[in-house]
């Protein structure tokens, strides 16, 4: 079979590497190019157990009892991302999360704690689906901030990867191990940014195509003891866009919830799902401008945001974050119509799909808060329609966009 191309860079080479194979290429040949796993990299990965890998006389792997209970938990960031699995970050448009994946990514191919904890080093590959020329400007910021150096370990695919295309995914498991063998590191972590982008060939509202893409980054995942990372959007109204399977086959889910007014500007990143650890952890992100030390073709400094502070959020400090999150969400209810009113039964429902495990009552007086901070700042305007509340954005020309993240939320990249 004949790979489909795809061009790879990284941060410190203007060049593209192609990774392709010929059919002259046999599978054992290729497989003598690539160094094992267990031995050449820093992170040990564990081994199953023997009767874990043993196939039944029927072609199916089988364990017994409690074989296996006792496999060590490996993390990529302790709590928040596990070092093998498939999940996902969604946020709004405009929520700041390729920033977040960006600073996750630096952390982890320079060594640099990711809030306050050791992330798991390696190799990272980033499918850049848009935007992909400030990506390593992102990267900069992050290495001047933090006073590190990524080296060649961010690896930037700079074009549309689909999971379920057969060639593309043949052509991108081959890129992870050609640049495993020549940098004699592990692959840790696969960004995928965006799922829409991402997706060609199937509708991302049909359960069945959903979980076969899901599977095949599955089977990525397995094979190189890594975890992928999904980048995705929510829908208009708040929920995850598209079908309920990717969140339900789905290892993790992280969501990240920009925070208005922004001064400064800061986005809350919550774990929604997690099959080895807790739900419910929030951080909070401070993002900055910093300049590159280049200037345009106008002659103007070249800036990007990067994460200047993050911390996690104490339980004392949960009820605000809360609210920040929450107003965040009612906020986005106007991303597509900023100008009409929305009735407060709309925003209620709204936050219900967003949080069904909690209790109505508990919902209607989180938004009574939410729209009543909102109202204070003067980002929205109360009214009635008819006997019941509504509300409208005080100007019309808000900055709330509905554009991807690498297009426009950072002002400051040229």
């Amino acid at each position: 079979m004949d790979f489909q191309k795809l061009c790879v860079s990284n941060q410190h080479s203007d060049q593209c590497d192609i990774a392709s194979k010929t059919t002259d290429t046999t599978d054992q040949q290729w497989e003598q190019m690539c160094l094992p796993l267990e031995e050449p990299f820093t992170t040990p990965v564990p081994v199953p157990l023997e009767s874990q890998t043993r196939p039944s006389k029927y072609g199916l792997k089988v364990t017994y009892g409690t074989d296996g209970w006792d496999t060590p938990v490996i993390w990529l960031v302790p709590d928040f991302i596990p070092g093998t699995g498939v999940g996902t970050l969604v946020s709004a448009s405009m929520g700041l999360k390729t920033f977040v994946a960006v600073h996750l990514a630096g952390c982890i191919t320079s060594g640099t704690p990711f809030l306050g904890m050791p992330a798991r080093n390696g190799l990272v590959f980033y499918v850049a689906a848009e935007g992909a020329s400030g990506l390593p400007r992102r990267l900069k910021g992050f290495e001047l901030q933090n006073n590190a150096d990524c080296g060649q370990k961010f690896v930037l695919i700079t074009q549309p990867v689909s999971m379920v295309n057969d060639d593309e995914r043949s052509a991108l498991r081959q890129i992870i191990k050609q640049e495993s063998e020549s940098q004699n590191e592990a692959p840790v972590l696969l960004v995928i940014d965006t799922f829409s982008q991402c997706s060609a060939g199937i509708d991302e509202n049909s359960a069945g195509q959903v979980a076969q893409y899901i599977n095949y980054a599955t089977q990525l995942a397995n094979e190189f003891s890594m975890a992928v990372l999904i980048v995705h959007h929510t829908s208009k109204s708040g929920g995850y866009r598209g079908s309920s399977a990717l969140l339900a086959n789905m290892d993790f889910a992280l969501e990240s919830n920009r925070v208005k007014p922004e001064s400064p500007i800061k986005t809350v990143v919550s774990v929604a799902k997690s099959k080895e650890g807790a739900t419910g952890i929030n951080a909070e992100f401070h993002l900055s401008p910093v300049e590159l030390g280049l200037n345009d073709n106008a002659g103007r400094p070249v800036s990007t945001l990067v994460v200047t502070d993050a911390k996690l959020i104490e339980k004392d400090a949960a009820p605000h974050a809360t609210r920040d999150i929450d107003m965040s969400i009612i906020q986005g209810q106007f991303t597509e119509r900023p100008t009409d009113s929305i009735p407060r039964d709309q925003l209620l429902a709204s936050l219900s799909a967003k949080f069904p495990e909690i209790a109505p009552s508990t919902i209607d007086k989180r938004v009574s808060q939410a729209c009543s901070a909102l109202v204070e700042m003067g980002i929205l305007l109360e009214e009635k329609i008819g006997r019941n509340k509504a509300y409208r954005l005080k100007h019309s020309d808000s900055n709330i966009g509905d554009s991807d993240d690498n297009d426009v939320d950072d002002p400051l990249d040229f």
